[in-house]
């Protein structure tokens, strides 16, 4: 039985439950206890789960109107990289960290995408290092993966002579 289904099985009993006890709001119940116990279907991302607020990560950061605000490692790499099981407080945790927030010009911004470094070419040497630098420290934290090929791009980027 997937999660989806516990989920919805067990919000229909607690909602049948709470209206014989007559207290249980069902907004209650959503926000508290199902949309934790709900994660994303397996392979299926959406940014819309991750609550990331960019009115206040801009005025945290002082980005100037011509640059975005840029997750070091995208929400979408992440995911991929082994947040997908994570709970709807700890994405929400990791997509307002100001660790892996920056400021950066929507030109580029636009072309890192999702991608990591390995799949991404754009940026100078000293962007690129910064980007390296911070994705082992993010991933780190977080306990995400780094796979071979971003790896090695990370450790090009660190060595490279700027």
């Amino acid at each position: 039985m997937s999660d989806h289904l516990k989920g919805l099985i067990l919000a229909t009993f607690l909602v049948a439950f709470g209206a014989i006890l007559g207290g249980f709001s069902v907004a209650f119940f959503f926000n508290v206890f199902l949309k934790e116990s709900v994660s994303e279907p397996a392979n299926q991302y959406n940014r819309d789960n991750w609550n990331f607020n960019s009115s206040a990560a801009r005025e945290r950061l002082n980005c100037t109107k011509d640059e975005h605000i840029d997750h070091i490692v995208a929400l979408k790499e992440a995911f991929d990289s082994g947040a997908s099981t994570w709970s709807s407080s700890r994405k929400q945790q990791f997509a307002n960290d100001s660790i892996n927030l920056w400021c950066l010009y929507s030109g580029l911004n636009i072309s890192k995408s999702d991608g990591d470094l390995a799949e991404w070419n754009g940026g100078d040497c000293s962007i690129r290092k910064r980007i390296a630098v911070k994705t082992k420290a993010v991933k780190g934290k977080y306990g995400l993966e780094i796979d071979p090929a971003e790896d090695k791009a990370i450790a090009a980027a660190i060595n490279k002579n700027c």
